[in-house]
């Protein structure tokens, strides 16, 4: 009975809080589709609900749709705001996810919810927008240029040429101890860190800690930029570098860090002009960024926290998920929890929860349709086992989309093995012919063949003119690029490339060196038209060449050997992160020799294998319907083990894929509803309010007073 009475009263109170967020949202829709208001649970109504004024920690298990929530929450704040000089920041970590935020935003509230004075992007973005270029010249003495005071952002990892100027003397080194301070030179010459010391040490590659200590990420040079003698130069190089107008993205957040804290003046309107921030994907915060929202929250700022602690995996940016706790501590945020995975199956949900030690009561709304959800195989040959070709027969068997599933590793090491001839290992030049048989040799009446001649021509384009750095789920889209600019200068390199299409010339097939000529004189006219200052032209120009060992071959003859879009996709852990896949391949590297990349480092306990369960908590909670590890064939004692290990978790041992079948019949079932929602109606009256009605086997349907928004 007690049960009863409480899930009676959660309804009633969910029914009282959907009343107030949906006569609130909707009535500044540019939707009429209420769908996504009307599925939300107790639990997201709850923190959408929950006061701006009370700082709070939203605990968000995978596939829960916190950004969903945090879109909507932001459309309900803003549809109640009146202050035009004072707004809420909404700050995440990726692009894609601010533009969801965004579509949420604009959905319930309309374009103009989404001006001033409000801001909804990523950290960064922020942060630059205003602190660090508005206020960094006075930190760092930057005069200017032309008037303009604005600092470029250089990568830690760039060679210019005019970075020569921004160099140290030779610096004071150690002896080498550990391998991993023996490195290779561009000659392909061994290497120490004490000779590598001999070499000057640009501004770009060492930054400062949140306590103004001199750090690098290059583990060939910690001991240099770590050594007391060697503090005095690398302030002065440092130095130099700002007040020419550079500094690189950790330099950014070291200064906009100082500002706050020399100039209290500037916290304080920084303060003003956002009294409120909430951090989607807090636990990717960094102890530089954390320390930030400490100095605003001493100013007033009320900071919220949304997001998922164990899927902290950027550990080589010192993010940590006891760092984020301790805030929420010493803050007092209040928690809140959503325990609902509307992505997966219960048995994921299962095997991820024991992965990862957490205690908490994870429902899978996911329905099983396969005989077997969480499986175990065994490889004998990793480079010979051609794992992406068994795992797209399998997922062609059950009807599952391949671009919605993927092989996953921890290391690139392991992914070069199972997929040797993935797009990793082709050339521009194969690359930009797929993309154009794709286009011009299909009808192009499918959406396949026109999403395959995108991805491939900016695969291309990213590879030859920036340095291969994009977003795959966006055409590769460069980071610093908005990605609808992308996608049309990608179309427009696609039209005008119609003299090279089809591969001939004279009726008389060309071969790939012939044609990789054509696209050489192509590209080094169309190089001035791509956005965002590529790299330059001469830089690049050698790369655009006939694939090793088919000059003489006829492009059209071997052109069918190139994978497609279709191919399954071999990629990081990483690089998956935030995906809702229906199916992954998750490989185990042979042995335990590669840092995190084995399954003994992920199912063991111990501080030492922290990061790397977090990893395999990542990647399990990718699927909705089938995760398999895949991992080297041992001995029958290795197998009684530590694969015994991975049995204890959930998973079910099988020496065939072929064995995976769909549920037929009684066995599938019906899937669980999405929520604990009773059903809903919502409908506008003549004055354009909003009437909520219930069904009448409700228990509120007795009350004879309409509500209206």
């Amino acid at each position: 009975m007690g049960d009863m009475k409480r899930a009676e009263a959660n309804a009633k109170r969910r029914s009282r809080l959907l009343v107030r967020v949906a006569s609130q949202v909707l009535k500044l829709r540019t939707s009429r589709d209420c769908a996504e208001i009307h599925r939300l649970t107790l639990e997201q109504l709850d923190f959408i609900n929950h006061r701006l004024t009370v700082p709070c920690y939203l605990a968000a298990c995978p596939g829960s749709g916190k950004t969903e929530v945090v879109g909507i929450k932001a459309a309900y704040e803003f549809s109640k705001w009146a202050n035009p000089f004072r707004g809420i920041a909404i700050l995440t970590f990726t692009k894609s996810a601010a533009g969801e935020i965004r579509e949420r935003v604009v959905k319930y509230g309309g374009v103009g919810a989404m001006r001033h004075p409000h801001f909804i992007g990523t950290f960064d973005s922020w942060l630059h927008n205003y602190i660090f270029q508005p206020f960094g010249h006075a930190y760092t003495g930057y005069t200017g240029r032309g008037g303009d005071r604005g600092i470029r952002i250089i990568d830690n990892d760039s060679s210019a040429e005019f970075l020569h100027a921004f160099r140290t003397k030779a610096l004071n080194h150690e002896r080498p101890t550990n391998a991993d301070q023996i490195s290779l030179d561009s000659d392909g010459n061994f290497e120490t860190s004490e000779e590598k010391a001999q070499r000057p040490l640009c501004a770009n590659q060492f930054s400062y800690d949140e306590d103004g200590n001199p750090e690098t990420s290059d583990r060939q040079l910690v001991g240099i930029v770590g050594a007391p003698g060697n503090r005095q130069e690398l302030d002065r190089c440092k130095h130099k570098f700002w007040k020419a107008g550079f500094a690189t993205y950790q330099d950014a957040e070291f200064i906009s860090l100082r500002i706050l804290s020399n100039w209290k003046s500037i916290a304080k309107l920084i303060a003003k002009r956002f009294p409120f921030i909430i951090v989607d994907e807090c636990q990717d915060l960094s102890p530089a960024e954390l320390r930030l929202l400490e100095q605003l929250q001493g100013e007033g700022v009320v900071v919220h926290l949304v997001g998922d602690l164990d899927q902290a995996i950027y550990e080589f940016r010192k993010v940590r998920p006891e760092l984020v706790r301790g805030f929420s501590a010493r803050h007092r945020l209040i928690r809140k929890e959503l325990t609902a995975n509307f992505r997966s199956n219960q048995e994921i949900v299962e095997v991820c929860r024991r992965i990862i030690g957490n205690q908490e009561n994870i429902v899978g709304t996911g329905s099983g349709i396969l005989t077997h959800t969480c499986v175990l195989y065994e490889y004998v040959n990793l480079a010979a086992a051609d794992l992406p070709g068994q795992f797209r027969t399998l997922i062609e068997r059950l009807s599952f989309n391949p671009i919605k599933c993927a092989v996953l590793a921890r290391g690139k090491s392991t992914l070069k093995k199972i997929a040797p001839q993935c797009d990793s290992a082709r050339k521009p030049v194969e690359l930009y012919a797929a993309a154009l048989n794709s286009y011009y040799g299909t009808s192009r009446s499918r959406t396949d063949d026109l999403a395959n001649a995108l991805e491939q021509i900016g695969k291309a384009v990213s590879y030859l003119a920036y340095i291969g750095r994009g977003n795959h789920q966006q055409q590769y889209c460069p980071d610093e690029m908005d990605p609808v600019r992308w996608r049309a200068a990608l179309w427009d390199l696609l039209r005008r490339s119609v003299p090279l299409y089809p591969f001939e010339k004279s009726g008389v097939s060309l071969t790939w060196s012939k044609w990789a000529a054509s696209l050489k004189g192509f590209l080094q006219e169309a190089w001035a038209t791509l956005p965002a200052s590529p790299v330059a032209w001469n830089q690049v120009e050698s790369r655009v060449k006939a694939p090793r060992g088919m000059a003489s071959q006829s492009v059209s003859s071997t052109l069918h050997h190139a994978p497609n879009l279709a191919r399954v996709r071999t990629t990081t852990i990483h690089d998956a992160k935030g995906e809702t896949l229906d199916a992954i391949v998750l490989v185990s590297s042979p042995d335990e020799r590669s840092p995190g990349g084995h399954y003994e480092h992920w199912i063991n306990a111990g501080p030492e294998n922290a990061e790397h369960r977090r990893f395999a908590y990542v990647a399990c909670s990718r699927p909705k319907h089938l995760l398999i590890i895949a991992a080297k064939k041992g001995r029958q004692e290795d197998k009684q083990q530590g694969k015994q290990k991975l049995l204890d978790l959930g998973f079910v041992h099988l020496t065939d894929l072929a064995e995976i079948m769909e549920k037929r019949g009684e066995l599938a079932g019906d899937p669980p509803k999405r929520t604990d929602t009773r059903s809903l109606i919502f409908r506008e009256n003549q004055n354009g309010q909003f009437l909520l009605s219930f069904p009448s086997n409700d228990p509120e349907a007795s009350d004879p007073k309409p509500q209206f928004g």
